[in-house]
């Protein structure tokens, strides 16, 4: 018996294998390598075996995804929405709330703000449904009413300033 027939009998080592191929490519949460492998027709106490495994050799850890989800969306995405990609995720709450303890209110107004920049186009001759289309690209984002209102108070004023200039 070779070699390569030994690893297609031993369902742990091919799920290793595959299990490692995935959070190679990028990283995953413990939901999302679990659906992948199942996908891939993984028994499921081989599974669990895996799980655990990659846990022990610490290329599977859903707190250092968190932390790494949250930095890149932090970049393009509301408090609200990294909360919901964790969420979706499977990640734990008590997880979810050490990575977004430090987004703050400011944060998440500076962020929102600098999306709106770009997209504001002052003076044109729909301003009202420009300023809608904004509203709504925000809020699918997840910022919250408040934030969203504060941007839109912030480029109004400085759309009467320049008007008056």
């Amino acid at each position: 018996m070779s070699n390569s027939d030994q690893l297609v009998e031993d369902p742990n080592s091919v799920a290793l294998t595959i299990a490692l191929a995935a959070i190679g490519r990028r990283s995953l949460s413990k939901k999302q390598l679990r659906d992948h492998l199942t996908k891939r027709g993984t028994p499921a106490e081989v599974i669990e075996a895996t799980l655990l495994r990659l846990e022990e050799m610490g290329y599977l850890n859903d707190m250092d995804f968190a932390r790494d989800f949250a930095d890149r969306s932090r970049r393009k995405s509301s408090r609200r929405a990294i909360i919901q990609g964790l969420k979706e995720r499977a990640i734990d709450q008590n997880i979810i709330d050490w990575v977004i303890e430090d987004l703050s209110d400011d944060d998440e107004y500076q962020l929102a703000l600098k999306y709106a920049e770009k997209k504001w186009r002052p003076g044109s001759s729909d301003d009202e449904g420009m300023r809608r289309r904004l509203h709504a690209s925000l809020m699918r984002r997840g910022f919250s009413s408040t934030t969203i209102s504060s941007v839109m108070r912030e480029l109004s004023g400085r759309t009467e300033v320049k008007a008056h200039l």
